[in-house]
């Protein structure tokens, strides 16, 4: 076999003809070119992706409440405008959401733009030292639908002279692709509506495009 030097590439003559041989810096070029383009090629798909917007960012269609109206990034507070606190459950203390108080519903469409809807929902903590912390039934409609219903969820120290029984936040993760109105409902319980002040915490919505 015959070598054949011509700047960085090698040519080697053999009985089958000619071999291109690549030196190792040569290779290692190739190579690092190689994962220069997957990384942009991941780069590219992902900025194309779902984007999560906040639902308290977002126009509602159609928004009522019981007491008072239906608040953006705190809790419902009493029957003024913007008169809650910051979102809390679980001592959690989270920026976005929705504050409001059963009967309840609001109600955004989605124009089948968004494949995930996420939130947590409770009782805010600020009905904690009331002794009475209420009781709230979250539920998610989708064009008509229930999709999605979290059985009644009890604030802290809830009627501790009759039921002490408390149950903290609970994560909603639902696939709502295709949808075009999402509904998110709350009703009250036993005792009405008195302190269920109810959090849709972080409630947010993945979409292709903003809704």
């Amino acid at each position: 076999m015959r070598l054949f030097r011509g700047g960085p590439v090698l040519l080697a003559a053999g009985a089958t003809g000619l071999l291109l041989v690549l030196p190792a810096a040569a290779w290692q070029m190739h190579e690092a070119t190689a994962a220069g383009s997957a990384r942009s090629a991941a780069e590219t798909e992902a900025s194309t992706g779902p984007t999560s917007y906040w639902l308290s960012d977002l126009d509602w269609v159609s928004a009522t409440g019981a007491w008072g109206p239906v608040e953006r990034d705190m809790s419902n507070g009493e029957n003024a405008t913007g008169d809650g606190n910051p979102i809390s459950l679980d001592g959690k203390v989270y920026q976005k959401g929705l504050g409001l108080v059963p009967n309840s519903k609001v109600a955004y469409d989605l124009n089948g733009r968004c494949g995930r809807f996420r939130a947590v929902v409770g009782v805010d903590d600020e009905v904690d030292h009331r002794g009475n912390g209420g009781s709230v039934v979250f539920q998610v409609v989708a064009d008509g639908t229930q999709v999605f219903d979290s059985g009644v969820r009890y604030g802290v120290q809830w009627s501790p002279t009759v039921l002490s029984t408390t149950t903290g936040s609970l994560e909603v993760d639902l696939d709502v692709t295709g949808v075009q109105t999402l509904e998110l409902v709350t009703t009250p319980w036993l005792d009405g509506f008195s302190n269920d002040h109810a959090d849709w915490a972080d409630a947010r919505v993945a979409c292709v495009e903003r809704p």
